[in-house]
């Protein structure tokens, strides 16, 4: 176990917020990005849920997105991307159970209210955080996984993904890789394709990623929110930088964050009453079969069933 679970734990959910935040003067940050706050904080509303009656409501989450679409006025459709960022504690929570996580995913579309395609991009983007979390990426890039493992799919993420990993075997910049996206394809980048490139590109350094996908004319906080998730998810978060971490524009954010990442974390574990467990902070919990037997140790939990 290189890094604990915890620590991926609130590494995913600060680099969200880090990646919604503007930079006001370095590493000072400003308010999220009025678009992406709502979604965030749905995906707080989202963990608080789980924490609290350790169930998980299937339509609650469909109605919020609904209502918030009305409030704002918004035609379009709900983008993979947004979804992601919202569900994004169903999906740390989920992360070796990945069938349950698409039951989740399927039900909210009960309405019809959301595309296939868009349900699959979302599975896809979990299975990348599922990939990272179970301690897979190191022995094997994530793009080439993500691309194995769904070798079936037709979405238009897909078609990005075998792109984009091409332009990082060839060392692309940024800025070219949207100007030959646009010439090949015709249509907009896709953000968690985006997100993927970034993360890909230097994995290890965590303002690298965030900047780098704050460079983009096309959906620079989304993509950034993204990339911030599996950067913070991949380093956990003794790699998001000292100067960073405390440097939200509500030092309370912090704080809830870590005690949600705690509090999920030991929902995940089977705690009945998370809030009222302190030593979880220096307890090793990983993934399952992360954590390997040592052969001259012999313990009845490492014995095969």
């Amino acid at each position: 176990m290189k890094v604990s679970l915890l620590s991926r734990f609130q590494g995913g959910l600060l680099g969200a917020w880090i990646g919604a935040s503007s930079v006001e003067q370095n590493p000072k940050f400003t308010q999220a990005d009025e678009q992406l706050l709502p979604w965030i904080k749905l995906g707080i509303e989202i963990t608080e849920g789980i924490i609290n009656s350790g169930q998980i409501l299937d339509n609650h989450g469909l109605e919020i997105f609904e209502q918030y679409k009305n409030k704002q006025g918004l035609k379009n459709p709900i983008s993979s991307g947004m979804i992601a960022i919202s569900t994004l504690p169903l999906a740390l929570f989920f992360h070796d159970s990945p069938h349950h996580f698409k039951q989740y995913l399927y039900s909210l579309n009960d309405g019809g209210k959301l595309s296939q395609e868009t349900l699959e991009e979302v599975i896809i983007w979990q299975d990348a955080l599922s990939l990272i979390l179970r301690e897979k990426v190191d022995s094997s890039p994530l793009i080439p996984q993500l691309l194995k493992r769904h070798s079936q799919g037709k979405t238009a993420l897909l078609q990005q993904l075998e792109q984009m990993q091409l332009f990082l075997e060839q060392k692309i910049p940024l800025h070219q890789v949207l100007v030959q996206l646009s010439r090949r394809h015709q249509l907009q980048p896709h953000e968690i394709a985006l997100a993927c490139y970034c993360f890909s590109y230097s994995p290890q350094e965590f303002s690298v990623c965030i900047k780098r996908a704050k460079t983009l004319d096309y959906q620079p906080f989304l993509t950034a929110t993204l990339t911030g998730i599996l950067v913070g998810v991949y380093n956990g978060i003794s790699g998001i930088p000292i100067a960073w971490r405390g440097e939200l524009w509500d030092v309370r954010i912090s704080q809830n964050i870590y005690r949600q990442a705690t509090n999920l974390l030991a929902v995940w574990s089977g705690v009945d009453q998370p809030s009222s467990l302190q030593p979880l902070q220096q307890s090793a919990i990983a993934s399952p079969l992360i954590i390997q037997p040592r052969p001259t140790v012999k313990m009845i939990s490492q014995t095969e069933i």
